[in-house]
């Protein structure tokens, strides 16, 4: 639930709405405050990382939409010349991307970061360099700026990292993202950043051009993550990424989301009411010290903002977790000597049950030989027993259950609050 609170001051109107501030104010608009109140907010070494990662993508992609070529690393993408050509092509680029990404370093003196992020920086720009692909005549727009008019009258504006045009009815938007998190595809295509750069290429105008989305049927947002893997194929590598396609009709309602968005912002800047609601995007929030909701009620979530902090907290958490593992076994083992231990209207207690698993080869299940046998069944007509993979075993478990009858309430523990520490846990007690 939005927890409503008093107005706030007023903060100057802005000219036009950044996608930043938009999915600030989708998740909370309190955090979509903050963010116009200061800014922004303040820069970060990671902010800073990510910034640096740009400026080298974009002098890449553009070298390379020069030169009309794929990427910097062709050998190792189509597979040809030995392992000594492919070994020379790998140096020859890790020289070419230093001494970019050095550049950019030089050029950008207010870009600051630790050694440590510097090193990242120029990891991720090999990565890139060694595993992305461009089309060079599907680009139309390289870090450009685009705008998008809403009837509610605001003009929303964002910089897209990558756009093309694969197909004459597809369109493509590229997000370069340097975080180590990566969203899960069900997060991804639910992405509001990742949506309303899609909907920028479709609907919306290059700042400095004319639209060209006007016959786009769908649009793909991807996510790039710059970390080299492996082709499936075996052949070269390929980027970590999220990729997610939206129709026409499906950008259409969320257009609508978007609207209504600007008609909120216009609403909070005149009533000075922007409510504040908790959640994971705590950690993003432009002043979370600012935020009226009390930690204790948003479960502390945006209290950890600095790395002493991380650190500490994560150190205590792993204490914690060793007492509580110290006291989940002893309790275990009380309530299998003794059959079980009551707390409130339930009791835990040892059962044995069966589960069916499959059977394990050299201490791994054989998932391989199962799929062997039923492709030869399929294809041979072998004869097939599941019973020789799968297996009933008996499991033993530490579950609660209600109560059942008024005999087992017999000898239970007083109620928590009628005892001390002493008489609950004994002096003896672990914490």
């Amino acid at each position: 639930m939005t927890r409503a609170f008093e107005p706030v001051p007023p903060v100057d109107r802005p000219s036009r709405l950044s996608q930043t501030m938009l999915r600030h104010m989708d998740n909370c608009p309190r955090s979509g405050y903050l963010y116009l109140k200061h800014k922004g907010g303040p820069s970060s070494a990671p902010m800073d990382r990510g910034s640096a990662f740009h400026l080298f993508a974009e002098r890449m992609v553009v070298e390379l939409v020069a030169r009309g070529e794929k990427s910097l690393f062709a050998p190792a993408q189509d597979g040809d010349g030995g392992g000594e050509d492919l070994s020379q092509a790998a140096k020859d680029v890790a020289s070419l991307t230093q001494a970019m990404v050095e550049q950019v370093f030089e050029d950008h003196p207010d870009l600051v970061m630790p050694a440590s992020e510097r090193d990242a920086v120029r990891v991720m720009a090999y990565h890139l360099a060694v595993a992305f692909d461009v089309d060079p005549q599907s680009v139309v727009g390289i870090e450009r700026a685009f705008e998008l008019d809403l009837e509610c009258g605001w003009k929303i504006v964002g910089k897209v990292d990558l756009a093309a045009l694969p197909t004459a009815t597809r369109g493509l938007v590229d997000d370069y993202k340097t975080s180590l998190a990566v969203p899960s595809q069900e997060e991804h295509a639910q992405s509001f950043q990742a949506k309303l750069y899609a909907l920028l290429l479709m609907y919306g105008r290059p700042v400095d051009g004319e639209p060209f989305g006007s016959h786009l049927t769908h649009v793909t947002g991807r996510m790039i993550y710059p970390r080299a893997k492996p082709r499936e194929t075996g052949k070269g590598l390929r980027l970590v990424q999220r990729e997610a396609t939206w129709s026409r009709g499906q950008l259409d309602e969320f257009r609508m989301d978007v609207e209504a968005l600007g008609r909120r912002v216009s609403d909070a800047l005149g009533s000075g009411d922007w409510p504040a609601q908790a959640g994971p995007h705590c950690s993003e929030c432009p002043a979370p010290r600012e935020c009226p909701i009390p930690r204790e009620l948003r479960n502390f979530a945006g209290t950890i903002l600095e790395p002493e902090q991380a650190s500490e907290a994560w150190e205590w958490a792993m204490r914690a977790k060793a007492a509580v593992a110290a006291v989940e076994k002893e309790v275990k083992a009380f309530a299998k000597a003794h059959g079980g231990v009551v707390v409130g209207d339930q009791v835990f207690e040892w059962r044995v049950s069966e589960s069916r698993r499959l059977r394990s080869v050299g201490g791994r299940s054989d998932w391989d030989g199962l799929a062997q046998a039923v492709l030869d069944a399929a294809t041979y007509g072998t004869p097939f027993d599941i019973d020789e993979y799968v297996r009933w075993v008996p499991t033993n478990t530490f579950k609660g259950r209600p109560l059942a009858t008024d005999d087992e309430m017999v000898g239970e523990d007083p109620p928590a609050d009628e005892r001390s520490p002493d008489e609950k846990w004994g002096a003896d007690a672990p914490f």
